[in-house]
């Protein structure tokens, strides 16, 4: 069984709809030995702007190298894991998508961007 995540091993939480968290690669992932186990986010989107290391991020059983500066969108309930280079640096922001889609109402390309994983390199 995947295990669902409100944010990376916390319990699920009820997420708001104007929900909005900005964290610090190193923050969590220094915790975790610079890897993030398998999982899913079930109730919000993620993505990875990583502006320094690296790293893979396996996205539903497909491996993608990430090489700064890289964007990663992690749709909600998409499974993922990460290993980040040790030292990575950059932001995981995780959204809800009632905020996501009111702070983008007036691009509905850029929203539909968030149904399927997308990586964006140099």
């Amino acid at each position: 069984m995947i295990p669902h995540y409100f944010l990376y091993e916390e319990d699920d939480a009820k997420v708001e709809p104007a929900f909005l968290h900005i964290e610090p690669i190193p923050v969590r992932s220094g915790r975790h030995n610079w890897t993030i186990q398998t999982h899913t986010h079930p109730d919000h989107h993620q993505i990875l702007a990583i502006s320094e290391g690296g790293g893979t991020i396996e996205v539903e059983g497909e491996l993608w190298e990430l090489t700064p500066p890289s964007l990663v969108i992690i749709p909600a309930l998409t499974i993922h894991a990460i290993r980040f280079t040790p030292g990575t640096d950059g932001y995981v922001i995780t959204v809800a998508p009632p905020f996501l889609q009111s702070a983008l109402d007036d691009d509905p390309e850029l929203v539909g961007s968030f149904h399927v994983p997308a990586r964006f390199l140099p």
